[in-house]
């Protein structure tokens, strides 16, 4: 991933995108139809689940609403706001392939998000045992079950596989030339004004490689599951919200407020969630709701906060 993206740039993630979007599709149907055909479907699942998983039939409760509720509103603030999906809309050729694209990648997500949630339900019945951090590799311990029940079963495996690499691939790499970019043009080029475009672009792919090592030694090395660092990564982002959804509307608000708000919810968000398991006695969703939401909430009250005042402090300090 990082030797094509390096060789290729945006361009080569474009094309990349395409072909892994393909597979991923093809994957998804395959192994949707097998597993549906082999298992019974999903009427046995829901039988096996009212009879010895009934606890997962019980309505919510009213702390499991608000947590729904608080997921529900840091995808909105979070996932809109995706870097490296917004940086694909360049590489889009013209306008009219832009509008068409998206009338197809719309209903994408609902697509794979649905064929996980019936690999999650099925795997219920099939395999009750797996413990918690075993339940990532749900999909892949299907997969081996299937391959030894389904005759010629293999290959669809390997699709699958494939599948699941390239979607991972498809976020990853857009990400990490995002943070590139950022790096470059952001932080590089303000310290050396002059640098000219072929040093700042080796720059940007020697920082590729550096940071996607560091993120494979994270990865080895943090025990969490991957929902939770999807959480994480979700309840950071949204931080950034309030300077795009407000900074597009409100014209009055300036670079001060916004940064300053930034500031104010990662504090907020970061504290419980590193400090839930020291002396602090925090937790990671404090009344439920995730402490992302809680920091965006007092993000958003600072911008306010910063720019009614902002002039009234400013004018008397003058004065």
């Amino acid at each position: 991933m990082v030797i094509y993206e390096t060789l290729g740039g945006l361009r080569s993630v474009a094309w990349t995108d395409a072909i892994q979007g393909i597979l991923l599709l093809v994957g998804c149907v395959a192994i949707f139809a097998a597993m549906l055909w082999q298992y019974d479907g999903l009427t046995t699942a829901a039988d096996y689940i009212i009879e010895h998983k009934y606890e997962i039939w019980k309505p919510p409760n009213a702390q499991d609403n608000r947590l729904w509720i608080s997921t529900i509103l840091l995808a909105f603030f979070a996932i809109s706001i995706y870097p490296h999906a917004i940086q694909r809309i360049y590489a889009s050729k013209s306008e009219r392939t832009l509008k068409r694209a998206l009338q197809f990648m719309v209903f994408m997500p609902f697509v794979t998000t649905f064929f996980m949630v019936i690999v999650g339900v099925i795997s219920i019945s099939q395999f009750p045992d797996l413990h918690r951090l075993k339940s990532d590799q749900v999909s892949i311990v299907m997969l081996q079950d299937l391959a030894q029940k389904i005759p010629g079963f293999q290959i669809i495996v390997v699709v699958f596989i494939t599948a699941v690499t390239a979607a991972i691939m498809s976020t990853v790499d857009s990400a990490l030339l995002a943070i590139s970019s950022l790096f470059t043009q952001d932080l590089y080029r303000n310290l050396r004004p002059n640098t000219s475009q072929k040093h700042l672009t080796n720059m940007g792919k020697a920082f590729s490689w550096l940071f996607i090592a560091f993120m494979a030694y994270l990865a080895i090395t943090i025990s969490e599951t991957i929902y939770r660092l999807f959480e994480i990564k979700l309840e950071i982002l949204c931080q950034v919200a309030p300077a795009i959804f407000l900074g597009l509307y409100f014209k009055s608000i300036n670079s001060r407020a916004i940064i300053t708000g930034i500031l104010v919810g990662l504090t907020i968000t970061l504290i419980p969630l590193f400090g839930f398991n020291t002396s602090l006695g925090l937790v990671e969703r404090p009344w439920g709701i995730h402490a992302g939401i809680w920091g965006l909430g007092f993000n958003c009250l600072t911008v306010f906060l910063i720019t009614l005042f902002g002039p009234i402090f400013n004018a008397k300090k003058e004065a």
